[in-house]
């Protein structure tokens, strides 16, 4: 029933069954969900895995190494901070994916309750949304802040430590 073509679509072809093709989409419309539930779930992971091990870096520098060199320490600190900004990035760009992905097979699924003599082709992965995600204006939500501040952090970290604005040891 399902063929794939040359352009990575696959098509369902109308058969007399039409409740096949519903079924079938509305697994891929299950499948989907999962998809964009798992990444929100990994992004949440992320930030509060970011915070509890900045923070955590941080006070074991205070804690345990007084004499720690601050370039040393900001430098690490900063590139912690933007390697969990860049994974949450990443993990953005796949939420956008799968979103545009449950949106194309919701009307896929569309068209084959309201065409059902018609074929109904898509994709199983659309990545239009991943680049999507590239052009969208969200510099300011929330998460985006955090990660910020934690760079922000990591860079001004450097100062604290040089400039003795907290009490070490």
């Amino acid at each position: 029933m399902a063929k794939e073509t040359e352009a990575a679509d696959t098509t369902l072809e109308p058969s007399s069954n039409n409740q096949t093709r519903i079924d079938y989409l509305m697994m891929l419309l299950d499948k989907d969900a999962k998809w964009v539930e798992f990444i929100d779930n990994h992004r949440n992971k992320n930030l509060s895995h970011a915070l509890v091990t900045f923070a955590g870096a941080y006070a074991a520098v205070l804690k345990f190494l007084p004499d720690a060199n601050p370039w040393l320490v900001s430098a690490s600190l900063t590139t912690l901070a933007l390697a969990f900004f860049a994974r949450d990035f990443r993990l953005h760009q796949y939420a956008h994916g799968w979103n545009a992905t449950l949106r194309a097979h919701l009307h896929s699924l569309a068209k084959a309750i309201n065409e059902p003599d018609d074929g109904v082709s898509f994709r199983m992965y659309y990545r239009a949304g991943e680049e999507h995600a590239l052009r969208c204006s969200e510099y300011f939500s929330p998460t985006r802040l955090a990660y910020y501040v934690l760079i922000l952090g990591g860079v001004m970290s450097f100062f604290i430590l040089k400039f003795g604005w907290v009490t070490r040891g």
